[in-house]
């Protein structure tokens, strides 16, 4: 069932706001919506310097567990509104807990989600209306799903031969080895971009050393 045509679209969040009166308004968080799939990348502020870092054999420890420190989802969403469920086949740092589940309300450009199993609310901006016309499925694979509103996507893909189980990726990045070992937790890669006249061209990336390149779609 597709989902509501006011959930479509890139989502930027504002703000977060917990329970016990903590938030969060600068790290950056995109969810990109389609009428199906979607894919979301979630980076905290205060990222360290990532220059000469080329891959996880140059990682130092502060900058490896920064990249713990970060979550990004892929996977369908379901609900036909207030409600809906957001079913993760692809996470980076997969929580113990409960289903990723919310109520959505919109008011114009604003989508205000809640929490149902944990008490949460995050507000949502739309940057760019018109791309939530214009929404797409470009990959759609087990362990690969890209998608796209107007000129922007998101491409999340899994490369590890499994995902941490739920909780265990801080405390296993601490002490792993770089390299191999690494690359073995933390190589899921969910990157934003935009479309240029060259390709998919990376922003932001789990992986900082892909930002600037192009995403591969194939």
């Amino acid at each position: 069932m597709s989902v509501p045509a006011d959930w479509r679209g890139l989502w930027r969040r504002l703000a977060l706001e917990r329970a016990d009166g903590s938030g969060d308004t600068q790290s950056l968080v995109v969810w990109l919506q389609t009428a199906t799939l979607y894919a979301d990348l979630r980076i905290p502020s205060e990222r360290p310097d990532f220059a000469g870092v080329a891959g996880f054999a140059d990682l130092s420890r502060r900058q490896a567990a920064f990249l713990a420190s970060q979550e990004g989802f892929a996977g369908a969403l379901h609900g036909a509104g207030p409600r809906a469920h957001w079913q993760r086949r692809i996470d980076f740092a997969p929580l113990a807990g409960p289903p990723d589940e919310g109520h959505l309300h919109r008011t114009r450009r604003m989508l205000v989600e809640t929490g149902v199993h944990v008490s949460y609310v995050e507000h949502w901006w739309q940057d760019d209306p018109e791309a939530a016309l214009d929404t797409e499925i470009l990959v759609d694979a087990p362990r690969k799903i890209v998608v796209r509103a107007g000129a922007h996507f998101v491409f999340a893909e899994e490369r590890r031969p499994a995902p941490p189980p739920p909780g265990t990726l801080v405390a296993a990045v601490a002490s792993a080895a770089p390299g191999a070992a690494l690359a073995a937790l933390l190589d899921c890669e969910i990157s934003l971009g935009t479309r240029s006249a060259d390709g998919w061209r990376i922003a932001r990336s789990t992986l900082p050393w892909r930002e600037g390149g192009l995403a591969e779609l194939a």
